[in-house]
């Protein structure tokens, strides 16, 4: 439960604020059993991405930093629009989001939503369709939050070197709707993920079994264009 005596704030991250994400980014690590779960970013690519635009927001406690979610626009060679298959025409319109990170200590509180619910706006109104992120498979808290934003899992790849990532997409010009077919697989068994993924299924919702285990929910539309 939250302290009733923070006063949150979100507003755009600078570069001068590298050093407190940077700070803040290793706390977050050093927290993790699985270490792999999270990418550890250097200050160049903070640098990069918050000299790329506005859209980068972070959450403060009085002026501490407490939260962000980093936004870049990425170049043709980094563009997971490729990742994909998204149209050439339409990877002028790609955003990446994240890393992102919320202080231990204010986890489990929907935190991150404010922020994320305020980037997509911003976006948006600024002409971009297809927000793209990066999320480790064994990372459901994060995983089940973006996945409520209407982002879809859509491919498993290693990604940083050699770390297996969920790449996830969202498309702001498509409605969302029930899939024609559904599948339930755990969480662990990532090689039938791959398998439903290969044959055009999405991963859209996380739930919690009362047993412990983690549940992924795909879907598939049929014959109609998926991207």
């Amino acid at each position: 439960m939250m302290s009733p005596q923070l006063a949150l704030e979100v507003k755009p991250l600078t570069i001068e604020h590298v050093p407190e994400i940077l700070a803040l980014q290793d706390l977050i690590i050093e927290t993790l059993s699985d270490k792999k779960s999270y990418y550890r970013e250097e200050n160049d690519y903070f640098f990069k991405a918050l000299q790329g635009g506005d859209y980068s927001l972070g959450l403060f406690d009085r002026g501490n930093l407490v939260g962000y979610n980093i936004v870049s626009l990425p170049d043709d060679i980094q563009n997971l629009g490729y990742e994909v298959g998204l149209y050439e025409s339409a990877l002028s319109k790609v955003a990446h989001w994240g890393p992102a990170a919320i202080h231990p200590s204010l986890q489990g509180n929907g935190l991150l939503k404010k922020i994320l619910v305020k980037q997509l706006k911003e976006l948006k109104v600024s002409g971009y369709e297809h927000i793209f992120l990066t999320i480790a498979p064994c990372n459901y808290s994060s995983l089940a939050a973006v996945l409520q934003q209407g982002f879809l899992i859509k491919r498993i790849k290693l990604k940083f070197g050699n770390l297996l990532r969920y790449i996830l997409h969202l498309d702001m010009s498509r409605t969302l709707k029930k899939p024609i077919c559904q599948v339930r697989v755990t969480g662990e068994d990532l090689e039938s993920q791959k398998l439903l993924l290969t044959f055009g299924f999405y991963g859209y919702s996380v739930e919690s079994e009362k047993s412990g285990t983690t549940t992924l929910l795909f879907g598939h539309d049929g014959l109609e264009e998926t991207l």
